[in-house]
This record gives C-alpha cells, structure tokens and sequence, in this order.
C-alpha cells in the first residue's frame, strides 16, 4: 500500500500503546522532514510534502475522495511548493502543521502516522534500529527549526 492509500479507517481502532506513542518526534524545519522515534523502538521519517498530500482533514479528504467521480472537475494548484512554517503538539496524540499556504486543519493522529510508516515498509522488514538521521533529541519537547 502506498503512503496515503487506505483500505480503510481501522488504525483508529488501535488503542495508544507504544507502537502509537512517540518517545521522540522532531520537526525539521529547513528539511522539511519529521522524525519520529516510537516507544517500541521504531523510528519513522515523513517528508512533509507527502504529509499534506494525504492530510486527514474534511475538506482535503473529499477533495481527494472524489478526484475519480467527476472527469471534468477543476484541479487546485499543486501544493509542491508549500512548505510547514511551524507546528504544534495536539494533546498527547497528535500534531498539527502551519503550512505556507495558510491551511492548518489537518490533525495527524499519532496512530494514523504509524499507520502511514507500517504501509510504506516493505513486507517482511524490521524497522527497529534503522534510525533517521538527526532524529534525535529530547521527546515531547515542541517542534524546532
């Protein structure tokens, strides 16, 4: 399964246990990249360009929903070039992206991140000990530049 693809919602029924629980998570401003090192020893990294492609708000899911109902629909630009300006914790089981553009809706569930690292790893394939570079630091502290 492709980053993005989903089957369907199930991830939303796990309950937060260490696969779901970031010991550590670092913003990357000027790599545009987070890092994320998850309590059971597994180390996740997103481009941040891909994070917004499959943005879990409303407004960007439907748009993405009916990308094949209708041929003749009009595209909005591309967001390649939008960039996170900032980014903020929400609670203890999200974070939420500032991007360029001005859209900040989108709350990306802890449990649907890791959902996003298990679908984009090969069958098969451990990820403990295959760290990020730089995604060390210092866990629950806020994003940094």
């Amino acid at each position: 399964m492709a980053m993005g693809e989903r089957d369907d919602r199930s991830y939303f029924d796990k309950p937060h246990d260490d696969s779901v629980t970031p010991a550590d998570l670092k913003v990357k401003l000027s790599e545009q990249r987070l890092y994320i090192d998850w309590k059971d020893g597994a180390r996740s990294e997103f481009a941040l360009a891909e994070l917004r492609r499959v943005c879990p708000c409303a407004t960007c899911r439907t748009e993405r929903e009916s990308q094949g109902a209708n041929p003749l629909r009009i595209l909005r630009a591309d967001p390649t070039g939008v960039r996170v300006v900032s980014a903020q914790l929400v609670g203890t089981y999200a974070i939420q992206f500032q991007w360029s553009d001005g859209h900040n809706t989108g709350i990306f569930d802890f449990r649907f991140l890791r959902h996003l690292h298990q679908a984009a790893e090969p069958k098969g394939v451990e990820s403990r000990g295959q760290g990020a570079p730089g995604a060390g630091g210092a866990g629950g502290h806020p994003p940094t530049p």
